[in-house]
């Protein structure tokens, strides 16, 4: 996934395959390896 950085709240996160199933509300965390480099909440699903 490619995430973009819009503001220190919202980031936008763009799939190379499409996803199933994602809801707003749901949550969303980023890994590298075992390592979070972050995560929050889905606000919209385009």
């Amino acid at each position: 996934a490619r995430v973009s950085v819009l503001s220190d709240s919202e980031a936008l996160v763009e799939f190379k395959a499409p996803q199933r199933a994602m809801t707003t509300g749901q949550a969303i965390v980023f890994y590298q390896e075992d390592r979070v480099l972050g995560g929050g909440w889905i606000n919209e699903v385009i």
